[in-house]
């Protein structure tokens, strides 16, 4: 009954905006501001090393608050190039002893996309029409700086300070689509390799549009030890 039901509401809804603002397909001209919350960090290992080993087997728990700007440029041909800038910030405990505090972490990145076009035109799923599909792929080189300072719960003593600058990179696989309803969909494989960082995750993106030049954001990505959650603006240009 609900399957039957989705189509239905999702061509009223899209009676409210009605705008077709994405009739030209895929906008790579664009400024992005974001918020996430994590529960994990590409420098995790970094934090279980400089504990004792006896602490080691504990569970660590992380949070994070993390401010992300992103800005892209259509290339032509299906290229286009990403700068991004993201700072993290939060804290971290072993659930026993140890707790730190001033969790810093800021990173910079600059990316190469392409994106394969696909004559795609679904109609079998109700009013839903998906259209304008691409295959998407990037490689990006990344650059982060971390700083902690840790204190011993007990004694309110300062304990260790880590700082750490790692170069890594990206390497993501994708495919998008646009919806009749001014909706963008996404699916990425992200594999995140050098200087210690080895590991991959899953994003899930959706973009409503508004207009020509605005549009509003969440993404999921997940990987082995946690997910981050997020919403953000794009203004299109």
């Amino acid at each position: 009954m609900m399957n039957k039901q989705l189509p239905i509401l999702l061509a009223s809804l899209s009676m409210l905006f009605s705008s077709s603002t994405l009739a030209e397909g895929f906008n790579d001209n664009y400024f992005q501001l974001g918020f996430s919350t994590s529960d994990y960090s590409s420098l995790e290992y970094d934090l279980l090393a400089a504990l004792p080993l006896v602490e080691k087997i504990k569970h660590h728990d992380l949070a994070e608050k993390i401010i992300d700007i992103r800005a892209s440029v259509d290339l032509g041909n299906n290229y286009s190039i990403i700068g991004g800038y993201a700072r993290e910030s939060g804290d971290w405990s072993d659930g026993y002893t140890e707790w730190g505090k001033n969790w810093d972490s800021k990173s910079s990145s600059l990316s190469l996309g392409f994106g394969k076009n696909f004559d795609l035109n679904v109609k079998n799923l109700g009013d839903i029409i998906l259209s304008y599909t691409q295959l998407t792929s990037s490689l990006s080189a990344v650059k982060n700086k971390s700083d902690l300072t840790s204190f011993r719960i007990l004694t309110q003593s300062q304990w260790n300070n880590i700082t750490k600058t790692k170069n890594f990179n990206t390497f993501s696989l994708g495919l998008r689509t646009i919806s009749n309803f001014d909706i963008e969909l996404g699916a990425k494989y992200n594999r995140l390799a050098g200087n210690g960082i080895n590991f991959d995750q899953l994003e899930l993106e959706a973009i409503r549009n508004f207009s020509n030049n605005l549009a509003v954001g969440a993404r999921v990505t997940t990987q082995k030890n946690g997910s981050k959650t997020g919403l953000f603006l794009r203004t299109s240009f």
